[in-house]
């Protein structure tokens, strides 16, 4: 952890040594934030397995924007505008209710959008980020006009928002 892969320790876990992107060490305050997080979420995570409820994006799979359809509303993930910093971003999406998501985010824009034809906009009612602790939700900072009006996260965060169409 924190250094790069050597041939014996890749090869003992059937890893594929050449592959570039274990040129680059893992941080371990985020495989430690991404691996407290998910297991904090278990629960919901196992709940929409396999569903259009959970979907996640990596920039290694992209080359321009994508966007992720949920039941009334989808992000637009954005990994390669100017605002993004780094080259390694992610994305995950958990649909808790019709209208309010958690977001694992990193290296990312997102911008949501309305599935109804009626209701073609779509913004922030409100976008918090925080944590879970002992399977609820534990708002932190809840973020304001201007950090909403142009979403861009540049280290691993988790967030909680709701969406309203109009």
């Amino acid at each position: 952890m924190g250094k790069p892969f050597n041939n014996t320790q890749g090869t003992l876990f059937g890893i594929d040594v050449t592959d570039p992107l274990l040129e680059k060490p893992q941080n371990i305050d985020e495989y430690r934030f991404c691996a407290k997080t998910l297991k904090s979420m278990m629960e919901l995570l196992v709940e929409r397995y396999g569903t259009n409820r959970l979907q996640a994006v990596i920039s290694e799979n992209m080359n321009g924007p994508i966007k992720l359809s949920f039941e009334e509303y989808g992000f637009e993930i954005d990994m390669f505008c100017d605002e993004v910093t780094r080259e390694d971003g992610v994305c995950l999406v958990l649909e808790e209710e019709k209208d309010t998501f958690f977001l694992i985010i990193n290296g990312c824009k997102i911008n949501p959008f309305s599935r109804n034809d009626q209701k073609r906009n779509c913004d922030f009612l409100y976008m918090e980020e925080g944590s879970f602790q002992d399977g609820e939700w534990k708002r932190g900072r809840r973020l304001n006009g201007d950090e909403i009006f142009s979403p861009v996260f540049n280290q691993f965060t988790l967030l909680k928002v709701k969406l309203f169409a109009y």
